[in-house]
């Protein structure tokens, strides 16, 4: 089993991470806890960060290409990479011809969509994920983040049930395929509910 690691930047901004940063480094380094540096696979940089007003994208550039140099010079040789909508791709391509992401990290929701419904989720995420590619061509793209929440307000044609999350991910697997991260595989009650009520709703671990 391999780890995708997050370092997840707050509100205080790019250099909110710093602190984690080295301590993740010096525990791996040192070996406690059986903790090695093949354990991991990708190493997230930033997780929404840009489109949730926390960074700039210039900021965020600079802040990946400091801990990418950081963590290959403690041992690392696996990917980085960064992860937001695919929409700020495509308004920043910078994100992809500027930084030191090995592939491009996409989070897409079809439920933030008002057009679309739970039967739209599959269609939606080959939509979203085609705007990527030409944002970013001759890049791989890695859906980091897709799925339904269970529970919450309605918002446009989708309407938060168990049901419609069954039928979401069923047309996520069948329309896109299996190789995307599903968020998430227990309800997250540790999250605040958010502005739609569904923050903590998308656990799916039943339908598996």
């Amino acid at each position: 089993m391999k780890v995708n690691q997050g370092f997840w930047i707050s509100s205080a901004g790019a250099d909110s991470i710093d602190d984690a940063v080295s301590e993740f480094i010096t525990a791996v380094s040192s070996g406690d806890n059986g903790y090695s540096w093949d354990l991991f696979s990708v190493l997230t940089i930033g997780n929404e960060a840009i489109i949730s007003g926390y960074c700039s994208p210039s900021d965020l550039i600079s802040k990946i290409s400091s801990v990418k140099s950081k963590l290959q010079a403690a041992g690392y040789t696996g990917k980085v990479t960064t992860s937001e909508p695919p929409v700020m791709f495509t308004t920043h391509s910078e994100l992809c011809t500027s930084s030191d992401i090995d592939f491009v990290g996409v989070n897409v929701h079809s439920y933030f969509d008002v057009y679309s419904s739970a039967s739209d989720a599959g269609s939606f995420l080959v939509g979203q994920v085609k705007q990527a590619q030409e944002a970013c061509p001759n890049m791989d793209i890695v859906v980091t983040e897709t799925g339904y929440p269970s529970a919450g307000n309605q918002n446009g044609k989708n309407i938060p049930s168990a049901e419609n999350q069954l039928i979401a991910l069923t047309s996520i697997l069948s329309d896109y395929g299996s190789d995307v991260t599903i968020l998430s595989t227990y309800n997250d009650y540790w999250k605040s509910p958010g502005e739609y009520g569904i923050e903590q709703s998308f656990g799916a671990i039943q339908l598996f």
